[in-house]
């Protein structure tokens, strides 16, 4: 068995959104279903929830990769771990580049997210039924 592989045993990253589209929160979680209820109870923007969307990977390793990449780029507010420590000035032009990365992607994160919403919801029914 080779020691570098991770151990496939499935876990989701969930991004929580604003009620005008904005992404709040990033999480992964082994049960998605019961951390939401969690924070639902304990964090303070759930009330300006408006959608989540689910994404799974195979391991708790992949989504914990995928899980800081996301946090890095896309800087959810909600989000302390894995943001960068202590304020750093950010000239306009890299402020601007960024802006337009961001504005260029969209379309394609966004599509992702819609299908990542129905297969999570497929699977959710599934499990329901």
């Amino acid at each position: 068995m080779n020691t570098d592989e991770p151990i496939k045993n499935p876990c989701h990253l969930y991004r929580h959104f604003g009620k005008s589209g904005n992404l709040l929160y990033v999480g992964i979680s082994m049960s998605v279903l019961n951390r939401i209820v969690q924070h639902e109870r304990n964090s303070k923007w759930f009330s300006n929830l408006g959608h989540i969307t689910i994404q799974e990977f195979e391991s708790r390793l992949l989504a914990e990769k995928a899980e800081r990449i996301v946090i890095k780029t896309e800087k959810p507010p909600y989000n302390i771990v894995y943001k960068d420590i202590g304020k750093q000035r950010i000239s306009k032009t890299k402020q601007r580049r960024e802006q337009e990365m961001r504005e260029k992607y969209a379309p394609f994160y966004n599509a992702l997210a819609v299908i990542d919403e129905k297969i999570a919801m497929a699977k959710l029914r599934a499990t329901r039924q």
